[in-house]
């Protein structure tokens, strides 16, 4: 039984990491692509589709989504996070590990940001956020 588990363990290990370095291939090959000025076909359709949802209760939706990835979003569920593991957990190291992490995280995402430069999809001036988007 214990050998049983073991293996499984392996095998999603293996599997997490196969997905983690073909997500970083994609990624890349994304990256450079648009570096080089090529235009993928699949976007203007993907933008369309998410156009035609801008009204109503989708609208409401994706103007919150927008405001949660903000600074300010991550900020407070940074320290609500923070917060519920100081009290609930009392793991002062997972608080220290979890700032860092997140931290580490926005700075990346802003460097990956200004590396490739790209501009936004305009969708709705009010629900557009601001900076570049993400490759």
């Amino acid at each position: 039984m214990k050998h049983d588990v073991s293996e499984r363990a392996g095998f999603l290990t293996y599997s997490a990491s196969a997905i983690v370095i073909i997500s970083f291939c994609v990624f890349l090959i994304l990256m450079y692509g648009i570096n080089a000025g090529v235009t993928f076909s699949f976007e203007h359709p993907v933008q369309s589709y998410f156009q035609s949802w801008n009204e109503g209760y989708a609208h409401l939706f994706f103007k919150g989504w927008t405001e949660l990835g903000s600074r300010i979003g991550i900020g407070i569920a940074l320290i609500a996070l923070c917060i519920w593991l100081g009290w609930k957990r009392r793991d002062f190291v997972a608080i220290g590990i979890a700032a860092l992490l997140i931290t580490g995280a926005d700075r990346l995402n802003v460097f990956i940001k200004y590396l490739v430069a790209r501009d936004r999809p305009r969708i709705d001036p009010s629900i557009d956020a601001v900076g570049y988007s993400f490759p």
